[in-house]
């Protein structure tokens, strides 16, 4: 799938002015222990044995830890993981109920000063898994001298500016403040940000080095943990230098945070050089999907596809449910938006080329239910946090199972059904027959298609 690196550089968002406490002398300021964040959670680490996830490293040679015996993987409401009263009202005002099951694995972990590596699937609350964790140490942080304590790193600005705003919901009721550090905005500005030391920082890794570099008085040596968010995408977007430089920086005795959406081998050779023997939280997302999602094939003429992408958006899929098309590149997004806005069709779009200013009103528009149709790409769509999709729409198919997973577990979450939607070309009809391999399903044919659908060979998974 082809996409554009210039997600690195071009970053935004006016909330970028991140609150910064006062300034004061620098000097060296001992971060919150391990040893207390463990003694806090005792309790939270100890019940009832886990199912779901992995505590083996794989083909990392037992590189990972094995998960505790005591850890949970379910929690009956966010009191029970230790957490301090205002991060509990702050779930509360989210109107969060329970920890999902990513959370309830990760946050004892974090809370205990582990290393984590995280994996599960888009929509499973990996962020607040690291943040509450992250923010219930900061909590009680020495407060004489102001420091950073946390970075998080970001592949792209939207997934940062994201990360930034569930991260100060999180911490509205404490004295915890987040800086955002992306492209797009005033170096001036961010500088003066920054120079305030605010206790957390999300960041893109390109911009985040040009300040480690240009900024005076910025510095990673109170940093006490690392968090490394998306980082499958980290590295296929090629920033493993950059993050090799920024952990060369950060003082050796950190915790360091990885999630990810898939778990590649690539992924867990990376993790070796970072992380100090790191539990493995692996709650089958490479290969999970809603069990409320229906699968459906179409196969198509290559002349024939768009005629039966029309009549896909048309015909079949309701006009009133959200829906997510994906396009393998920015051209692809930019020709079908033209053609369906030519048609009448209302839609939205998004590519990593477009300005924030266009990005913002083109999500804002789909988030609204102006329209409830939505045109991406797969590196576009990580920055995008749509909780309730009912359809997703394969133009061009995904040419790994797991990007495919990604894609459609977007839809039917939390308890609603929903149908993802694939066109197949004959070239692409091998990269079906992966999906059927990976998911452990077997295809058969539809029972009744339409005569006008442009499918000549449909099949669905059950």
């Amino acid at each position: 799938v082809e996409e554009e690196e210039e997600e690195e550089e071009e970053e935004t968002e006016e909330e970028a002015e991140a609150a910064a406490v006062q300034p004061s002398k620098r000097q060296r300021v001992e971060p919150p222990g391990r040893s207390e964040a463990e003694a806090r959670s005792n309790g939270a680490a100890s019940s009832s044995g886990g199912n779901g996830a992995s505590g083996g490293g794989g083909g990392s040679g037992g590189f990972f830890a094995q998960t505790p015996a005591g850890t949970r993987f379910s929690a009956a409401s966010f009191a029970d993981l230790n957490l301090s009263r205002p991060l509990l009202k702050a779930v509360s005002a989210l109107g969060f109920k329970a920890p999902t099951p990513i959370q309830a694995a990760c946050v004892p972990l974090a809370l205990a000063g582990r290393d984590v590596c995280g994996s599960a699937i888009t929509g499973s609350g990996k962020t607040a898994a690291f943040a509450l964790p992250v923010l219930e140490r900061l909590l009680h942080r020495p407060k004489q001298v102001a420091a950073t304590y946390v970075l998080v790193l970001a592949p792209t600005r939207e997934l940062a500016v994201q990360v930034h705003s569930m991260v100060t919901k999180l911490a509205q009721y404490t004295d915890v403040h987040a800086a955002l550090v992306v492209g797009g905005l005033s170096s001036q500005v961010q500088a003066a940000v920054l120079r305030r030391s605010p206790e957390i920082i999300v960041a893109t890794p390109g911009r985040l080095i040009d300040h480690l570099r240009n900024t005076q008085s910025m510095g990673l040596e109170d940093l006490a943990v690392l968090v490394l968010d998306e980082a499958d995408r980290l590295l296929e977007m090629g920033f493993k230098e950059e993050i090799h430089e920024i952990i060369r920086m950060a003082p050796k005795k950190r915790q360091t945070l990885l999630f990810s959406a898939t778990m590649p081998q690539s992924l867990a050779e990376f993790a070796q050089a970072g992380l100090q023997s790191p539990q493995l939280v692996r709650l089958d997302a490479d290969t999970k999907i809603s069990p409320n999602l229906k699968l459906a094939f179409f196969t198509v003429r290559p002349e024939e596809k768009l005629g039966a992408l029309l009549y896909l958006v048309r015909e079949v899929v309701a006009l009133d449910q959200p829906t997510i098309l994906f396009a393998s590149t920015r051209h692809h997004v930019e020709y079908l938006h033209t053609l369906f806005t030519h048609e009448r069709i209302p839609c939205a779009c998004v590519h990593g080329s477009m300005d924030q200013a266009a990005r913002k009103i083109h999500v804002s528009r789909f988030r609204n239910r102006k329209v409830s149709l939505l045109i991406t790409t797969d590196v576009a769509a990580r920055g995008i946090d749509i909780p309730l999709i009912d359809n997703v729409i394969n133009y061009d198919f995904p040419p790994k199972p797991q990007l495919f997973v990604h894609r459609v577990g977007r839809a039917a979450r939390m308890g609603r059904s929903g149908t993802a939607f694939s066109l197949l070309t004959r070239d692409e009809l091998a990269y079906m027959l992966d999906v059927h391999l990976y998911l452990g399903r077997r295809a058969q044919p539809c029972d009744a298609v339409p005569d006008t659908a442009a499918a000549a060979d449909p099949g669905s998974i059950p």
